[in-house]
């Protein structure tokens, strides 16, 4: 299936764009907050200057991206980043005392839940993988996409959770939907390539498994690395690195933007991305919901994202302790509204940190998009 991406050129709203990832400084940021404090990659000329250029695609196919640049630009951006080039001195020892704290109270949270025997039945709440079903009714959604249905699968950490692609498998077994988009952390221990390879290995073993009409598409969360794009993109699942692609229907299109993870590796790269999308019904797939008001900001349409694991461990009620997210609370787990956009986090497949689950089980989202119908009186 071919794709009909043109060439943007830098706007004003582009240039308003990269001024949003001017986020609050990470001391300002509570304990609670920890996840919250990645480090960003200063803005430079060659940055800002840089115009997102794309050509033809091949979506069910073939990786083979025409503007190199741009995705060369973006790997080297990433790596430094990975590598822990980039964060200043400060940031490092900011980092360092965060990290130590953290896994302090980690270790006391986990000691609690063993002395009040939790811990075992928090393993078994994580293991109980859910499919969740609904329409989404979108105003504006042209008459072709009403129908629509999109697999949505995310934060699998395949490194783990050992036994979750048999459950993921199971689940998905022959089912068939139009489109499968997943949203980050297909590893938990960034540090790893095999861990990457492993991953890509198991995603492309996931999709064989059931039917996608229009491919599969992927972007990359705050654990996963840059060298699990190309075994990726070599068994035709779409890695989008603050790229856009758009699927022809009949008169109308869907544009489907990726963004790099903008959590901990956030360039102004992505926000420029968000503003260069093309007309269309939009839809953003981002790893985590930070980037949800510059999209409601740009007329996307739809925010799909996870890495907030729905809470993970929430209070009865489904009230998350760490939100793990920049925005609202409400933006934590799933539906919701910012603007006119509508936006879901997934509570994702797998579990990070600690292999327990309490009031947030884990999922697989498949997502009906249904157009929203006014009432006449």
């Amino acid at each position: 299936m071919k794709f009909d991406i043109q060439p943007t050129a830098e706007t004003a709203g582009s240039r308003r764009a990269s001024k949003l990832g001017a986020f609050p400084p990470a001391w300002r940021s509570t304990f609670l907050q920890y996840f919250h404090l990645g480090s960003r990659l200063p803005s430079n000329d060659a940055i800002q200057n840089n115009m997102l250029k794309f050509a033809d695609t091949d979506f069910e196919g073939q990786s083979g991206f025409v503007d190199q640049e741009h995705r060369e630009q973006w790997g080297r951006q990433r790596r430094a980043m990975e590598e822990g080039l980039v964060p200043s001195d400060l940031q490092k020892r900011l980092r360092t005392v965060r990290e130590r704290a953290f896994k302090f109270a980690r270790r006391a949270f986990e000691n609690g839940l063993r002395e009040a025997r939790l811990y075992e039945r928090g393993i078994e709440n994580a293991v109980m993988l859910q499919r969740t079903d609904f329409d989404m009714m979108l105003d504006g959604l042209p008459k072709a996409l009403d129908g629509y249905r999109i697999a949505h699968i995310t934060d699998c950490h395949f490194d783990t959770n050992p036994g979750l692609l048999a459950r993921l498998k199971g689940l998905v077994y022959r089912e068939s939907v139009d489109l499968c988009v997943f949203t980050g952390d297909y590893q938990d221990n960034r540090k790893c390539p095999q861990a990457s390879a492993d991953a890509a290995a198991a995603l492309v073993e996931l999709i064989a498994t059931f039917e996608q009409r229009d491919g599969a598409l992927a972007v990359l969360g705050n654990h996963d690395r840059t060298d699990i794009v190309e075994p990726l993109e070599a068994q035709g699942i779409r890695v989008l690195a603050n790229e856009w692609v758009t699927v022809p229907k009949g008169r109308d299109q869907l544009v489907v933007t990726g963004l790099d993870d903008v959590h901990y590796f956030e360039t102004p790269m992505a926000y420029r991305a968000l503003a260069a999308a093309p007309e269309g019904f939009r839809i953003v797939l981002v790893h985590s919901p930070d980037a949800a008001h510059a999209a409601s900001l740009h007329q996307h349409d739809l925010y799909l994202c996870g890495h907030t694991h729905g809470g993970q461990i929430c209070l009865p009620g489904g009230r998350p302790i760490i939100t793990n997210q920049r925005g609202h609370p409400r933006f934590s787990r799933g539906r919701w509204g910012c603007g006119r956009m509508a936006g879901y986090t997934n509570r994702g497949a797998g579990t990070s940190l600690m292999p327990v689950r309490f009031n947030a089980p884990p999922e697989v989202a498949f997502i009906t998009l249904r157009r929203f119908k006014k009432r006449l009186d």
